[in-house]
C-alpha cells in the first residue's frame, strides 16, 4: 500500500510492503503512542542543559581571563603582587572596576612604567593611580572603563588627540609651561624619556583633578549602582569559573587519555571491517556506502514516524520491521550477496573473510530491503530541493532586476584614468624625484646629528656615574646595609600584623558570616533579574516607536531626501568655486609678498643672534665665573654650617617629644583606654 505524508512543503512518498511485518505490529502500539511525550520531555531537558552549559561557559571564560591577567601582574610586580591583589579586590567599590579590569589595567601600566626605567615601587604607585583614575574618568564623563583606560595610556605614548575628549590639551608648549611652573627646572627638549613620562603623568593628574574620586562621590547614583551590579555579577561568575576550571582540568586530562584509548579501539575496528570486506575504507564503496545509507535512514526518522502515524496498523508493522532488520537471521538478501561474493572472490574480499570462518550467519532476507525503499523516497526529497533552488534563483533575478552596474563601472574607470594621468605627469615625477633626493640627504643629516648627541649623552652619563661610584663607595655600602636591616624590621612587623588580621578575619567563615553573604547576594540577584526584564520591555517599545514611522514612510522620505540633495549639490558647487578662487589668490600674494618678508627676517635674526652670542662670551661669561666662585665659598662657610645646626636641633626636639610621650602622654592614654569601656558599656546597654 502507498502512504504519503506532508512535511512542510516537501512531499515524501513511502511505499511499504506490509506482508512480511504482520506478525510484528502489535508489540509496537504502546511504544509509538508514547513517542510524542518522550520527545517533549527530552526537549525541555535539552533546553535546561543548554542554559546551564551557556552559563558555565561564560563563567569559565571570565575565570580564564582573570587567571591570564594575574600572570601579567605576577611577572610585572614580582615583589608587590600581593599589594596589587588587595588593590584589585577593592577596585569595584572604590572605582567601579572589576578585579579583572583592575589587574589588567595595573599590569599594563606597570609594564609600561618599568619599560621607561621606573622602579617597581614607582611603577606600582603610577599604575594603581592611573587605574583608579580610569574608573573615576569613566564615571565622571559617562564613558566605558576600557575607553578611559585607552585614553590614559597617552601618559606613556605621548598621544594628544585621545585626551582632548576629556578636556586635556597636552601640547608641547603646555607641557613646557607646566614643567617650568612646577619645579621640573627644564623644558621637554632637555628631558630624558623617563622625565617626559613623569611630566605627562603629573600634567594629566593635575588636569583631571575634578574627576578624581567621582565614582566614590556618586556611587549611589543609578548609573554607578547598575555598573557596580554588573561588575559584582561578573566577578561572581569569574570566581565560579575558576572553581569550574580547577574541577574540570583533571576531567579533561582523563578525557584526553580516554580518547587516546578510543582512537586505538577505532583503528582496530577499522582494520576489522577492512578484513571483512577486503577493501580499504577510503575506496568510496563497501563500508562507506553502507555508512551513507545508514546516515540517510537516520535523517529520515522523523518523516518515517509521521508516515507511521498516518498509515495505521501497516505503518506500525513497518516500524517493527525496521528494528528487526538488525537481526542477522532475517537479512536474507545480504546472505545471498555474501554467498555469491564467496564464489567469485575465493581467498579474498568478503568470501575469504566469512567463508573461512565457522560463524553461523543465519538466513538473510530475500529481495529489496526496507532501507532500499527509504533510499528511493529520499530521491523525491532531492528533486523537491532542486525545485526550491530554481525558485530561489528566479526570485533573486526578480528582486535585482532594477540593478544597473554601468554607472559604477564608468565611475571606477574615470577614477583609474585620472590617477594614471597624475602618476605619469612629467612635472609631478620631476618634483617627486627632487623631494626624494632632498629627503634622503636630510635624513642623513638628522641621523648623524642624533648619533652625535647620543654619544655625547652616553659619555656624560657614564663618566658621571664612574666618578660618583669611585668617590662614594663607602657611603653606598653603609646605605645598602642599613636599608636591608630596616627592611627586615619592617617585614617582621608586617608578618605579625598579617597573622593577627587572619585570626580576626576567620569570623567571616562562621554561620553569621555565611548568612550575611547569602542575603547580600539575594538582594543584588533579585534586583538584577527585575531590572533586566524591565529594560528589555522598555527597549522593545522604544525601538518600535522610533523605527515604525521610518518604515511606514520610506518612499516619501526617499523623494524628500533626493530633492534636498539637489539643493545641497548646487550650494556646494558655488562654495567650491569660491574656495578655488580664494586659494589661488592666497598663493599668489604669499609668493609675491610674504615669502620675501620671511627671507629678510631670517637673515636679520641670524645676524642679531650672532651678535648676542659674541657679547655673552666676551662680557657675561667672566661675571658668571666669579659668581660661581662666590657661591662655592658661601655654601662651605655659611649654608652648610647652618644646615648642620638645624639637623642637630631637630634631633634635640625628637628627644624632648620622646620624654613627653613616655612621662605624660603614654600614661594618660593608657589610663583613658582602661576606663573608656567600663564607662561606655553601661551607656550602650
Amino acid at each position: 500500500m502507498a502512504v504519503r505524508n506532508q512535511v512542510g512543503q516537501v512531499s515524501l512518498g513511502v511505499n511499504l510492503d506490509s506482508k512480511p511485518m504482520l506478525n510484528q505490529a502489535k508489540s509496537l502500539q504502546s511504544t509509538v503512542a508514547g513517542i510524542g511525550k518522550k520527545l517533549g520531555a527530552a526537549l525541555v531537558a535539552g533546553l535546561s542543559v543548554k542554559a546551564l552549559v551557556g552559563f558555565s561557559k561564560k563563567c569559565i571564560e571570565l575565570g580564564s581571563d582573570l587567571s591570564e591577567v594575574q600572570n601579567v601582574v605576577d611577572v610585572t610586580f614580582t615583589t608587590m603582587n600581593k599589594k596589587v591583589d588587595e588593590f584589585a579586590k577593592g577596585a569595584a567599590a572604590s572605582f567601579g572596576l572589576s578585579e579583572t579590569m583592575a589587574k589588567r589595567y595595573t599590569g599594563t601600566f606597570g609594564a609600561m612604567s618599568k619599560a621607561f626605567g621606573f622602579t617597581e615601587q614607582q611603577a606600582y604607585d603610577m599604575s594603581t593611580t592611573l587605574t583608579g583614575l580610569a574608573g573615576d574618568v569613566a564615571s565622571f564623563y559617562n564613558i566605558g572603563q576600557d575607553e578611559a583606560y585607552t585614553k590614559l595610556k597617552s601618559v606613556f605614548t605621548g598621544e594628544t588627540e585621545s585626551l582632548k575628549d576629556l578636556g586635556v590639551v597636552m601640547t608641547q608648549s603646555a607641557l613646557d609651561q607646566y614643567a617650568l611652573a612646577n619645579g621640573f627646572g627644564k623644558t621637554t627638549a632637555k628631558m630624558s624619556e623617563q622625565e617626559k613620562v613623569a611630566l605627562r603623568y603629573n600634567f594629566v593628574l593635575s588636569n583631571l583633578s575634578l574627576a578624581q574620586g567621582d565614582f566614590s562621590r556618586t556611587s549611589d547614583s543609578w548609573a554607578n549602582q547598575t555598573r557596580l551590579l554588573k561588575l559584582q555579577f561578573d566577578q561572581l561568575k569569574a570566581t565560579i569559573g575558576q572553581g569550574l576550571i580547577n574541577a574540570l582540568v583533571p576531567v579533561l586530562k582523563v578525557i584526553n587519555q580516554l580518547l587516546g584509548k578510543l582512537m586505538t579501539l577505532a583503528n582496530a575496528f577499522k582494520s576489522f571491517t577492512e578484513m571483512l570486506t577486503g577493501k580499504k575504507s577510503t575506496a568510496g564503496s563497501g563500508i562507506s556506502e553502507m555508512a551513507s545509507a545508514t546516515a540517510e535512514a537516520a535523517s529520515g526518522a522523523d518523516g518515517l514516524s509521521d508516515s507511521v502515524a498516518g498509515a495505521g496498523d501497516a505503518a506500525k508493522k513497518a516500524a517493527k520491521e525496521m528494528r528487526s532488520l538488525m537481526s542477522f537471521d532475517q537479512i536474507n538478501k545480504l546472505q545471498e550477496l555474501s554467498e555469491d561474493a564467496a564464489d567469485e572472490n575465493a581467498g579474498s574480499g568478503i568470501g575469504a573473510g566469512i567463508g573461512s570462518s565457522n560463524v553461523d550467519m543465519g538466513g538473510l532476507a530475500k529481495g529489496e530491503t526496507f532501507l532500499d525503499k527509504i533510499n528511493d523516497k529520499f530521491k523525491d526529497a532531492i528533486e523537491k530541493a532542486k525545485e526550491l533552488a530554481e525558485l530561489f534563483k528566479q526570485g533573486f533575478k526578480a528582486g535585482s532586476s532594477s540593478v544597473n552596474l554601468e554607472p559604477l563601472k564608468n565611475a571606477v574607470k574615470g577614477i583609474r584614468d585620472s590617477l594614471t594621468n597624475l602618476v605619469n605627469d612629467p612635472e609631478i615625477q620631476g618634483a617627486a624625484g627632487r623631494f626624494v633626493n632632498t629627503l634622503a640627504y636630510s635624513f642623513g643629516q638628522q641621523a648623524g646629528a642624533v648619533y652625535s648627541i647620543g654619544v655625547t649623552i652616553a659619555t656624560n652619563i657614564a663618566g658621571g656615574v664612574n666618578k660618583y661610584l669611585q668617590e662614594n663607595s663607602p657611603r653606598i655600602k653603609n646605605w645598602i646595609i642599613n636599608v636591608f636591616d630596616i627592611a627586615s624590621e619592617i617585614e617582621t612587623v608586617r608578618g605579625n600584623l598579617a597573622e593577627a588580621i587572619a585570626n580576626i578575619f576567620s569570623v567571616f567563615g562562621g554561620e553569621n558570616g555565611q548568612t550575611a553573604t547569602a542575603n547580600f547576594i539575594g538582594i543584588f540577584a533579585d534586583a538584577f533579574m527585575g531590572v533586566t526584564e524591565l529594560s528589555l520591555m522598555f527597549t522593545r517599545d522604544i525601538e518600535q516607536l522610533l523605527y515604525q514611522p521610518i518604515i511606514d514612510n520610506q518612499e516619501k522620505l526617499k523623494v524628500a531626501l533626493d530633492g534636498t540633495l539637489g539643493v545641497v549639490s548646487s550650494v556646494l558647487g558655488t562654495i567650491k568655486d569660491l574656495v578655488d578662487s580664494t586659494v589661488d589668490k592666497l598663493l599668489e600674494v604669499y609668493n609675491e609678498h610674504v615669502k620675501p618678508l620671511f627671507d629678510s627676517l631670517t637673515t636679520g635674526i641670524s645676524e642679531i643672534v650672532g651678535t648676542l652670542v659674541d657679547g655673552y662670551n666676551k662680557y657675561m661669561k667672566p661675571v658668571l665665573d666669579r659668581l660661581a666662585e662666590l657661591w662655592d665659598s658661601t655654601v662651605k662657610e655659611h649654608i652648610q654650617p647652618m644646615i648642620d645646626t638645624v639637623i642637630e636641633y631637630v634631633g634635640k626636639v625628637a628627644d624632648v617629644i620622646k620624654g613627653v610621650w613616655e612621662t605624660v602622654l603614654q600614661p594618660l592614654l593608657n589610663w583613658i583606654a582602661g576606663e573608656v569601656f567600663p564607662r561606655v558599656a553601661p551607656i550602650v546597654q
